[in-house]
């Protein structure tokens, strides 16, 4: 048999694949469907072909609103008669085509529909509708290997037979003569479903938004006008689920129920971001999902309808929330009690009130994302400080016997990190942290983001062994945090932790303390964590001492330049020397440089020291060559502070040796390897400019830092000084042929090796026999002021202690 085939006319419909009047598929998405259905076998099912005649005259009769409220009922009715699982599609404005799954007898479907019949006369808007039309239906079994489109035929001859002979359904009609034309042609053009706003409750929305935006509290306001929504509305529960402002999910900000939940979880409480993105495909071109029975979300989404279902729900309302465009959320409105058919009136009041009360809720999320700001750092989501010493201040006064720990950390050497790898990668090392963090803590205790890549924590504890044990936990969870970037990174993580059990300190005064305990191992290679002590607090106040005095000490001239020849130790003469400073109090205390340098590189104050040194230096050569005597280069130590932070330094430094006419041959500007490493390219264009300058360069402590090597190409040094740690303890025949190599290497650059910290005639001749010629310790000279050395300067330098100064 020739089957009949018709051109499909566009097709309005509202949202994607669902028609929003009756949530029944869509003709091109409900035919893809059956036809899915019947390519895997299709089976002895059935098919019905439903169509309300005269419908055109119920509308002008009726009214639209009337016809589209009976046809939403009519609907919802055929949904009863028929498994959860058949196929209902919408194919015509009055005409609906079901697929059931399983053969049904014809007794079976008059059954059905006098069923349906039934309930229809005892509905009043379908009772009126079937006083003007009438409900005919064509039905055909599937029987063999067809298409839907073949199946629509048969239902329409079917159909058409009804109709002719006036009976309520015709079964599986011969058709003797396919050219006979049918008097509906399926599919067709479905008017989009709307309301005006004739249908809204003015009054009702009014005396909404006048209490809304009436209170003092909008958020107070707000749960009032959802609990009236529920008692208008005759609904049980009513909620805001609301996009997070650090975007990694949506939860409910806003709730009303009317009864106790039947169950309670707080994973109810929170979408994933995929699934609430998700849900914004949901949504028809007004911005609404009409649900009149909740197996009729199954077609949206399965997730959300099984959400709903264990919140209770047997027909919802949702409409979509927008800030300035952007989708965050939705309000829902469950109805717990029954299935319903929303009337237009409902969908239009409660489209129109949460389009008002989404002001509201953007207000108070501005208020939300405004005290965000106030009290995270953004880049992580933590705390900021402010917010972390506020809560723990107040805890620790809520629980003054509480035993709890306030811990510093930071990460060593993040600034290479940076400098290595980007500031994206190392910001997504804090991240790390921070999630890390989060999980790891357990209820009332706390963590926040400091500067750069400074973290504070407030952790409780039961005993000192379980504290160190949770700490160093935590310490081997932050080192694996860089284990899976790209590339990997070795994280090194310096802990400093304050006891804050009946210390009488405050918050901040805690941190400071647990401050000094990271210091104290901050030269640490590796992770390492220290507990602030008596001995910790006493260096701190000496350092505040120090810095107290410090500029005071300068003007009064307690700094000395003292001077520690290098001997070509073949030779056994002095080709330069080095400055190094030494403080003596007026009193004649003399204190050393481990306790001043590093805390003036920390104040900075070495900026302002290094430029005094300098000064001395000249001074000396100038003294020298008035005298016409030989001058030796003087090395000087340049902070990474002037490098990093004085883009003038270049000008400072040929400055002072112009005031003193002093050659730049003559001055040797150190400059530590790890200042080369941590912030590689400033550093390294500051360097070029001191050499272009005319000044001598030279690598101080090589060896110490990661990848010497690697930067020796691109460095315009003169001379590497080799560390002392090498030459600590007897080397063994590996060491010295690295050493041996490192020195050959350096003459192929051009480059002269000093070695530091020699002190016996055994390390001497180990010098000799990898090559290096130039040697700088005690076995030569102490460092001393030069009014001592000057009579030896120009003389042998045996070595030997006899020798020492």
């Amino acid at each position: 048999m020739d089957m009949i085939t018709k051109k499909e006319p566009h097709m309005k419909q509202e949202s994607g694949h669902i028609d929003a009047l009756t949530n029944f598929f869509g003709y091109a998405y409900g035919s893809k469907k059956i036809d899915e259905v019947l390519q895997r076998g299709g089976g002895h099912d059935t098919a019905l072909l439903f169509q309300v005649d005269n419908w055109e005259g119920f509308c002008e009769l009726a009214g639209d609103k009337a016809a589209d409220f009976s046809l939403a009922k009519l609907s919802f009715l055929l949904t009863k008669l028929f498994h959860k699982t058949d196929i209902f599609v919408r194919i015509a404005p009055a005409a609906f085509f079901v697929y059931s799954y399983g053969y049904m007898e014809s007794a079976d479907i008059q059954r059905r529909l006098q069923l349906l019949y039934t309930h229809m006369k005892t509905t009043a808007s379908l009772a009126r509708c079937l006083k003007e039309c009438r409900l005919h239906v064509g039905v055909s079994h599937v029987q063999k290997e067809c298409s839907f489109q073949e199946l629509l035929t048969l239902t329409q001859y079917a159909l058409a037979q009804a109709v002719e002979q006036d009976l309520l359904f015709v079964a599986d009609c011969q058709v003797k003569d396919a050219q006979k034309p049918l008097s509906y042609a399926y599919p067709q053009e479905i008017p989009v479903h709307a309301w005006d706003y004739q249908d809204i409750d003015v009054r009702f929305i009014i005396d909404m938004t006048n209490f809304l935006f009436g209170c003092n509290d909008l958020h107070f306001g707000l749960e009032m006008v959802l609990s009236c929504m529920c008692e208008y509305f005759d609904t049980q529960q009513i909620y805001v689920m609301e996009r997070d402002s650090s975007d990694e999910g949506y939860a409910i900000t806003h709730e009303w129920l009317c009864h106790d939940q039947q169950v309670e979880n707080a994973n109810f409480r929170r979408l994933p971001l995929t699934v609430g993105d998700r849900h914004q495909k949901l949504f028809d071109e007004h911005h609404l999902l009409v649900c009149s029975q909740l197996s009729d979300m199954f077609k949206y989404d399965v997730v959300t309808a099984l959400r709903e279902r264990v919140r209770g729900a047997q027909a919802l309302l949702q409409c979509a929330l927008y800030d300035n465009g952007r989708y965050i959320g939705y309000l829902s409105m469950l109805d717990c009690q029954s299935e319903r058919v929303w009337t237009s009136t409902e969908t239009a009041t409660f489209s129109t009130l949460v389009k008002i009360i989404g002001t509201a809720i953007m207000q108070l999320r501005s208020q939300r994302i405004s005290e965000q700001i106030v009290r995270h750092d953004m880049l992580t989501g933590a705390w900021n400080l402010k917010t972390f010493t506020q809560t723990v201040e107040q805890y620790l006064q809520e629980h003054p016997s509480a035993c709890t720990a306030v811990i510093t950390l930071d990460i060593k050497n993040f600034k290479f990190i940076n400098a290595e790898y980007g500031y994206p990668y190392g910001n997504a090392i804090l991240i790390s942290i921070s999630q890390i963090l989060k999980l790891y803590l357990d209820a009332q205790e706390y963590y926040a983001r400091g500067d750069g890549d400074n973290f504070v924590v407030m952790l409780q504890y039961q005993d000192m062994e379980q504290l160190k044990l949770r700490i160093t936990s935590l310490i081997q969870k932050i080192e694996r945090c860089g284990v899976h970037s790209n590339p990997p990174v070795t994280v090194v993580c310096m802990m400093g932790v304050y006891i804050s059990r009946h210390s009488g300190r405050s918050v901040s005064e805690m941190l400071d303390c647990a401050n000094m305990a990271r210091k104290s191992v901050k030269n640490s290679h590796k992770s390492a964590c220290a507990f602030f002590n008596k001995e910790i607090e006493a260096q701190h106040m000496r350092e505040h001492s120090l810095t107290r005095i410090m500029k005071q000490a300068l003007q009064d001239a307690e700094f000395i330049v003292y001077y520690q020849p290098k001997v070509n130790i073949r030779t056994q003469k002095c080709v330069g020397l080095e400055a190094l400073v030494r403080w003596k109090r007026a009193d004649g205390e003399l204190i050393q440089p481990n306790d001043f340098i590093p805390l003036f590189e920390k104040n900075k104050f070495i900026g302002e020291l290094d430029m005094y040194v300098l000064e001395m230096v000249c001074r000396q050569l100038q003294e020298w060559q008035e005298r016409n005597a030989v001058s030796f280069p003087i090395a000087v130590n340049l902070s990474r502070i002037h490098l990093e932070e004085d883009a003038d330094i270049v000008y400072h430094i040929v400055n002072i040796c112009n005031r003193y006419h002093i050659q730049r041959q003559l001055i040797e500007l150190e400059i530590t390897e790890t200042a080369f490493l941590e912030n590689e390219t400033v550093v390294i264009q500051r360097a070029k400019e001191l050499k272009q300058a005319g000044f001598l360069l030279s690598m101080d402590d090589f060896g110490t830092g990661f990848s010497s090597l690697n930067l020796l190409s691109e460095l315009p040094v003169d001379s590497l000084k080799l560390d002392r740690t090498f030459f600590l303890k007897e080397s063994n025949q590996r060491e010295k042929i690295i050493l041996s190599n490192i020195v050959h290497m350096a003459e192929e650059l051009n480059m002269h090796v000093i070695s530091e910290g020699i002190e016996t005639a055994q390390q001497v001749d180990f010098l000799k026999e990898i090559g290096c010629d130039i040697a700088q310790g005690y076995y030569y000279s102490r460092p001393c002021p030069m009014e001592q050395l000057q009579k030896r300067l120009w003389t042998v330098f045996e070595g030997g202690d006899s020798h020492v100064t």
